[in-house]
């Protein structure tokens, strides 16, 4: 099988940093404070919705996990009742909340990059750029298809999301496909962008009857097929309280309303971020070198800490942030 080159948050922005040959270096820089905690394990794997830890239990973006995922597998998804698991066979396994067990294990053959459920569905996408349905209630998968070639991708590939009776997936391509369970024939198929790498979805939300996205290369957010379009390189985005905050690789970072009409911009020359969050009311943002800036909702005041040994794994859930088996609350760091 032709092999992909997949990169993380942390190799992204050494890459665009080498590109520029220039790093964050703020003048001054607290100290981070000594309330910290250890993990018992350390994270081996990231992705858009948690952290796998190398004891085989997992971080979600707003709790620790519920159960062991087994020997080798990877948090891949959740929903109420189940969690997806995957391991580098190709196994996609689906896991009972309620009773802890292994429902099913989906034998895919093909390495599962990402996978979202609903009900008894189970929408998946492939390392190859497969992707299809499977129907746990009957153990029988619906239909496979597959989107064009890839090169090159960002591992914070967007999970895809369940609209009413529609699925949107993302495909590593580029490419929004609205889909019905049983009908391989997407509905519409939109392009984020058209570059030929790293040109994957790394946010797919729903918020009301918006849909947001974006891949490394621009933003866009769809409502009754509208659309808004921002084109610029960007390292991550949040949304947050009905705004959305957009980190470029320039190092600035833009509030913007839901159009995508900019509010505020505060710019930190030659930051690379590796890792953001939003939490209290407070954006944080994580310079890969090891300057996190903190910053109020209104991005008009900010403060800057001093990090050390930042690793790719680091991660940042409900208010802790997790780097190098640390566990270090956000609560005791502010922005005056």
């Amino acid at each position: 099988m032709r092999k992909i080159l997949i990169l993380g948050f942390i190799s992204l922005a050494i890459l665009s940093s080498c590109n520029s040959k220039k790093y964050f270096k703020p003048e001054t820089r607290d100290h981070i404070p000594a309330v910290k905690h250890s993990l018992n394990s350390k994270i081996k794997f990231l992705n858009r919705k948690g952290a796998t830890l190398t004891n085989s239990e997992y971080i979600t973006k707003n709790a620790n996990g519920v159960v062991n995922l087994g020997k080798d597998y990877k948090y891949i998804n959740e929903s109420n009742k189940y969690i997806l698991a995957s391991n580098t066979n190709g196994n996609l396994k689906v896991i009972s909340k309620s009773s802890k067990e292994s429902v099913v294990i989906i034998r895919l053959k093909i390495p599962v990059i990402t996978a979202s459920i609903s009900g008894n569905i189970i929408v998946y996408l492939l390392e190859d750029n497969s992707y299809g349905i499977y129907n746990i209630s009957n153990n029988m998968k619906l239909w496979e298809d597959k989107s064009q070639k890839v090169f090159a991708i960002d591992t914070r590939v967007a999970n895809p999301i369940f609209v009413g009776n529609s699925i949107i997936l993302p495909t590593l391509d580029g490419k929004l496909l609205t889909l019905k369970a049983n009908n391989k024939s997407a509905t519409t198929t939109i392009y984020i962008s058209a570059e030929k790498t790293f040109n994957n979805a790394i946010i797919l939300e729903k918020i009301g009857n918006k849909i947001i996205t974006a891949s490394s290369h621009g933003i866009m957010t769809i409502q009754n097929g509208i659309e808004n379009r921002l084109r610029l390189q960007i390292s991550e985005v949040i949304v947050a309280n009905n705004y959305l905050y957009i980190f470029t690789k320039s190092g600035k970072i833009i509030k913007t309303d839901m159009n995508l009409k900019e509010i505020a911009s505060i710019k930190f020359d030659f930051a690379h971020y590796s890792v953001v969050g939003y939490y209290n009311n407070k954006l944080f943002a994580l310079d890969f070198k090891g300057s996190l800036v903190v910053l109020n909702s209104n991005l008009s005041k900010h403060r800057i800490y001093k990090f050390e040994n930042i690793d790719r794994y680091t991660f940042i859930s409900n208010g802790r942030l997790f780097k190098n088996q640390e566990v270090i609350s956000l609560n005791n760091l502010n922005y005056e």
